[in-house]
């Protein structure tokens, strides 16, 4: 078990993310979540919009970036509140597909309890007590869930289907297409391709982890890229925020 909190602890101060196989998701369940968001991708425009964001300031729900004096992402986007339950707007989470809900519930659950056993391995790695990250994320951590589509792109070389940015969260869980390669990540100024390994799970240091291990673990900057051909069917990313560091901060 040292050797690999070591490897952990070696992946993540120096990449920041690393690929998570035999995490105990069937791949048999994995494959229904990108079939089901990718059934609701391929919906027509007017059932979509049922569910579309009713303001620019606001996240939850259907829409593509909400912040008009940028360049966008080329990519459509389906996000939502997933935990705290009270944090639910279920009003944004289709019907259709009919199985839609029930699988992003039990989606929920599962990488809540890969999110708190990686969060105590990270600490265990660094010597920390095991209970250190969780303690400091508190007991109003927000979990959210993003679902983006990549649409084939006529000229991927003036379009990114997300920009280069670090997440502003303490882990992000993505569950990346299984055919269509288009992240990277940078390094040492250098942008690197993260390749595809079926069913694993990528996860993520986020810019309060970094923070929580002065430094050590690396919050990696990466971007999405588009595709002339091929659709990106589904990326899912389940982000852990730390909403109780955020509420003292407006407090101050």
């Amino acid at each position: 078990m040292g050797e690999e909190l070591d490897k952990l602890r070696s992946g993540l101060s120096s990449w920041g993310y690393f690929q998570a196989i035999n995490h105990g998701i069937e791949n048999s369940f994995l494959d229904e979540v990108r079939e089901v968001a990718g059934q609701f991708f391929h919906l027509p425009m007017i059932e979509k919009k049922k569910y579309a964001r009713e303001s620019i300031d606001q996240l939850d729900g259907y829409g593509t970036d909400n912040i008009i004096s940028q360049t966008l992402d080329w990519n459509d986007r389906l996000f939502l509140s997933v935990s705290p339950e009270n944090d639910r707007r279920l009003k944004y989470w289709p019907e259709n597909p009919q199985s839609f809900r029930r699988i992003l519930f039990e989606y929920t659950e599962r990488i809540q309890q890969i999110e708190k056993h990686l969060l105590k391995c990270m600490a265990r790695s660094l010597n920390l007590e095991e209970d250190c990250f969780l303690k400091q994320c508190g007991q109003l951590t927000q979990m959210v869930a993003k679902f983006n589509y990549y649409p084939p792109c006529p000229r991927p070389d003036r379009a990114l289907g997300l920009k280069p940015h670090a997440d502003g969260s303490t882990l992000t869980i993505l569950l990346q297409d299984e055919e269509v390669e288009g992240l990277q990540v940078m390094k040492d100024d250098q942008w690197f391709r993260v390749p595809i390994l079926p069913h694993a799970l990528l996860v993520s240091v986020g810019d309060q982890i970094e923070i929580m291990s002065n430094g050590i673990f690396k919050s990696p900057m990466h971007k999405a890229l588009t595709n002339p051909e091929k659709s990106g069917k589904v990326w899912l990313c389940s982000v852990l925020q730390n909403v109780e560091r955020r509420l003292n901060q407006w407090g101050n």
